[in-house]
């Protein structure tokens, strides 16, 4: 196994990629925005690592990996906490698109507008649950009391002041043929 690390916001990879090819790795995790994973990606290509898989995490934006790397015969995976905004079989993904091409019809919906949609659901939920007794100091408290809430994704959110974390399911995803979507459901 090999780890390295580069400055945040330096697209220049070419060093990095060389010290992991020297390894010949079947995998690369990639950690990083989607203007740094894809150069990675490119260099690696471009440098006879096409039978490689890549890995990113949430952190990045998949549909901009996804248009940053367009064309190339890549093989990325990505996990997230919610489904892609390409599966329709989910309640929240349809609303979601439907209020995208109401509101915003010439923005093509995404990962991320679609995990500030559910985001935004949470919150007005919670408040609303809150009901007069909403005060800003008392918003934390409010979010820690989430139980249960079915935002339409096959899996309720739930917090506590012990455990923050929301959502457990993780979601695999692909960038297939310059397409995101889901390996599994």
């Amino acid at each position: 196994m090999a780890v390295t690390s580069f400055t945040r916001g330096v697209v220049d990879v070419k060093g990095k990629l060389q010290e992991i090819k020297r390894y010949s790795p079947d995998v690369v995790f990639l950690i990083g925005t989607a203007e740094v994973c894809a150069a990675f990606i490119h260099e690696a290509m471009n440098n006879g690592m096409d039978t490689v898989w890549f890995s990113i995490v949430s952190f990045v934006d998949v549909d901009e990996l996804n248009k940053k790397i367009a064309g190339s015969k890549a093989v990325v995976y990505a996990t997230d906490v919610f489904p892609p905004v390409s599966d329709t079989t989910y309640p929240a993904v349809r609303e979601h698109l439907d209020l995208m091409k109401q509101y915003y019809p010439e923005m093509p919906p995404g990962q991320v507008s679609f995990e500030g949609y559910l985001n935004a659901r949470v919150l007005v939920e919670a408040l609303q649950n809150a009901g007069e007794t909403f005060k800003e100091q008392n918003l934390i408290s409010i979010l820690e009391n989430i139980s249960e809430m079915n935002v339409g994704i096959g899996e309720p959110v739930t917090c506590s002041q012990t455990d923050r974390q929301g959502l457990e399911r993780v979601f695999f995803i692909k960038v297939d043929n310059d397409k995101v979507v889901s390996v599994q459901k």
